[in-house]
């Protein structure tokens, strides 16, 4: 601001007339931006990397036959009260139970996870 400031003193100006930044100034705020993004980047790839491990901890204490593969053949009386929609929900729903047990400390292995027989859908 001093640059321009004198600029304008100097041509006889009333109002300050920004100076272009010098070459050595764009490379300096480039590289600070490059920087920048470097580090967020770096700081993105930890927590993914991070969330990956949590997930892999979870999951190896799902066993693979405890989730329910809900299939039209196999569970008709389930696909006709719920629907499509409601047996994907179902199945996700499962998952998730599954995740939230696995993350507790006293918790093992999870064997199953199902749906139960007075389970009833909404409206």
């Amino acid at each position: 601001m001093k640059r321009a400031i004198i600029t304008a003193i100097a041509l006889g100006l009333s109002a300050p007339v920004l100076a272009e930044p010098t070459s050595d100034e764009m490379r300096r705020e480039i590289e600070a931006e490059y920087q920048r993004l470097k580090e967020e980047s770096r700081v993105r790839d930890e927590a993914a990397q991070r969330e990956a491990k949590r997930k892999a901890v979870i999951n190896a204490k799902i066993d693979p036959g405890a989730l329910s593969n809900y299939t039209l053949s196999s569970y008709p009386k389930t696909y006709a009260i719920w629907g499509v929609e409601g047996v994907d929900r179902i199945a996700e729903h499962e998952r998730k139970a599954a995740e939230v047990v696995a993350t507790q400390r006293e918790c093992d292995r999870v064997s199953y996870v199902g749906l139960s027989s007075r389970s009833i859908p909404p409206n």
